[in-house]
């Protein structure tokens, strides 16, 4: 009886292993990435990639509910990022339109990022900007302003942003990702390792 519970557990996560490398729609979002906020030094397994939250945990009374502020994001290789392309409900034009711009502009591929936040004009994205470091963090590989983009009306979690960037340069894995707010006191807001499975 053992044997076969121990069986049936790992069938279920070999689906489930095989099934987070798969990308579907890139224009929806993931909903793990808005579950509930991310704890520091935690690992999470979407599109095949372990993403640990290095530091960014804010503590707040709400931090390990769905109410408290969400900061978390996902990363697509350049491959991915073609694949999901074709799960887009939209016109063959309008998908080698976006396979030609993706191609010549996400060469490093793309990060998913959503955030949630208690008003309106904390969560628009004109206040963001992500720094991606090399595999020792040592070096700068590239900066990336977010543009201004309105936060969605509250659902749950408050007000709410969702974004692709485009990784416009190369990237070796494993690789350093600061989401940053100009707003903030810190430094740097927060920090996360992207590596392969």
């Amino acid at each position: 009886m053992k044997t076969l519970y121990v069986i049936f557990i790992k069938a279920i996560l070999a689906i489930s292993i095989s099934a987070g490398a798969q990308v579907t729609d890139i224009a929806v979002i993931n909903p793990e990435l808005t579950e509930r906020p991310w704890l520091d030094q935690s690992v999470h397994l979407i599109h095949g990639f372990e993403i640990r939250q290095v530091f960014g945990e804010r503590i707040t009374a709400e931090r390990h509910s769905n109410l408290g502020p969400i900061t978390t994001l996902a990363y697509l290789s350049p491959q991915q990022l073609l694949e999901g392309l074709d799960t887009l409900e939209t016109t063959p034009e309008r998908k080698e339109e976006l396979r030609n711009k993706y191609s010549d502009e996400a060469p490093g591929g793309a990060l998913q990022i959503f955030i949630s936040r208690p008003t309106e004009s904390m969560a628009n994205f004109k206040w963001y900007f992500v720094v991606i470091r090399d595999r020792d963090d040592r070096e700068k590989i590239m900066e990336i302003d977010l543009s201004y983009q309105a936060a969605q009306l509250p659902f749950a979690n408050g007000w709410w942003n969702y974004t692709t960037v485009l990784l416009p340069e190369a990237i070796t894995l494993p690789f350093y990702v600061y989401l940053n707010n100009r707003q903030s006191q810190h430094l740097s807001d927060y920090k996360f390792m992207i590596s392969s499975h």
